[in-house]
């Protein structure tokens, strides 16, 4: 919903506050996407994003190719039990959750690289 079926085109799928439809994701989405909009935009920042616990990008402001995908190293195991390899898991985000993972209670940098 927020990538396909989304009418804004790359680039600006962040204009999009909320899909269609009765999701609790899609109520969520539309009480807090326009806030992390606004704090992207005062902030000049690239994206926000924001991971579960098996690495999937569930949110995203831009919602570019790497939303609703995997960053875990170990990948992620669907309902069928096929398992998903990270496909950005090589990416620095994808090493910043693998980081965040082994210490969560610790802030972790890593090293910049280019992203995509």
């Amino acid at each position: 919903a927020y990538i396909t079926l989304n009418e804004h085109p790359a680039g600006s799928k962040d204009q999009l506050d909320y899909a269609p439809g009765s999701s609790e994701y899609h109520v969520v989405h539309k009480q807090y996407h326009p806030i992390y909009r606004d704090i992207l935009y005062d902030r000049n920042y690239y994206d926000i994003f924001m991971l579960d616990l098996s690495g999937n990008l569930i949110y995203s402001v831009y919602k570019e190719l790497d939303y609703a995908t995997n960053f875990a190293a170990n990948g992620t195991i669907d309902e069928n039990g096929v398992v998903h390899y990270g496909e950005w898991k090589d990416s620095g985000l994808g090493e910043a959750f693998e980081a965040a993972v082994q210490k969560p209670d610790e802030i972790n940098v890593i090293d910049w690289k280019p992203y995509g």
